[in-house]
């Protein structure tokens, strides 16, 4: 999905990928989405993966949300 935004987005804007506050924290959130889930398949502590999840959706929601009110790029996403 990050592939084909980033192919998308030469297409619409002219650039792959520019720095602007919502881009990144999208990308980290993947990350962390990606970092959730290695760890859910490679161990099995059940505490820090429940830790884990509620931190990743946190952040989920705080890019979502809370970028956007916050950001005075031009991207500002959906809100």
């Amino acid at each position: 999905m990050l592939m084909f935004g980033a192919i998308w987005a030469q297409d619409a804007w002219g650039r792959y990928w520019a720095w602007d506050p919502l881009e990144t924290w999208a990308f980290l959130t993947w990350m962390s989405v990606i970092f959730v889930l290695h760890w859910r398949l490679n161990y099995s502590r059940q505490a820090i993966y429940a830790a884990l999840v509620v931190g990743c959706f946190t952040l989920a929601f705080l890019t979502f949300f809370g970028v956007p009110l916050l950001s005075t790029a031009p991207h500002k996403g959906m809100i």
